[in-house]
């Protein structure tokens, strides 16, 4: 498996199947051991990741963290974490449609080096990847089975926590729709992962 993703990033390095890759420094690649039972999806790399190389290490991903953490309770060695695409957009804009199908065969793959049980997609493009009919302001925080290319999975798309940054009076609604999501899901952390939680109240004052 590790030897497939490393072959998998290599491929990566040349990809030149859309102009994102022009003005990029570099690609950013998915992270996380494989096989994981969860996997994380975004939208597109930021300003740091872009410098980096690495997904979500910028303030967006200092929230996301935060969440998965502290509400949750699963450090960043417990999660994979990708994006739809892996070069920065110019200008930090949302990447377009033919951006996104351009990277398609990238994630199909990491998909199926993952095999992920449960997908948290952030934000409305990333959660419409697996399910074209999603509507992020009435979906958010919800689990639910889908099925893509042929392999079932549970589906859970929340806001970006980049969104928060510009718009502060979504971060409460972040915060519980994580705070939620422990208890929806069946599937049961193993007892080595579970560590101290916090409260949607003691989170939200974290970042204060």
């Amino acid at each position: 498996m590790a030897g497939q993703l490393e072959e998998l990033r290599k491929e990566l390095w040349a990809c030149r199947a859309c102009p994102l890759h022009e003005q990029a420094y570099q690609v950013v690649r998915g992270e996380g051991p494989i096989p994981c039972d969860w996997m994380v999806v975004g939208e597109a790399p930021g300003r740091e990741e872009n410098r980096s190389g690495r997904p979500f290490v910028g303030k967006s991903g200092e929230r996301l963290w935060l969440c998965l953490d502290k509400l949750v309770g699963r450090k960043r060695a417990e999660v994979y974490v990708t994006n739809l695409v892996k070069h920065r957009p110019p200008g930090n804009r949302r990447p377009r449609i033919s951006e996104i199908h351009a990277c398609t065969v990238w994630l199909d793959r990491e998909l199926d080096l993952v095999k992920p049980q449960v997908i948290i997609t952030l934000g409305e493009k990333a959660g419409r990847a697996f399910d074209p009919g999603l509507h992020l302001g009435l979906d958010h925080g919800k689990a639910q089975p889908i099925t893509h290319k042929g392999t079932t999975y549970t589906l859970v798309t929340m806001y970006h926590p980049a969104a928060s940054l510009h718009k502060p009076g979504l971060w409460p609604i972040i915060v519980e729709d994580w705070t939620k999501l422990k208890g929806q899901l069946t599937l049961q952390l193993e007892p080595e992962s579970k560590y101290e939680l916090l409260s949607s109240s003691e989170v939200l004052a974290w970042l204060n």
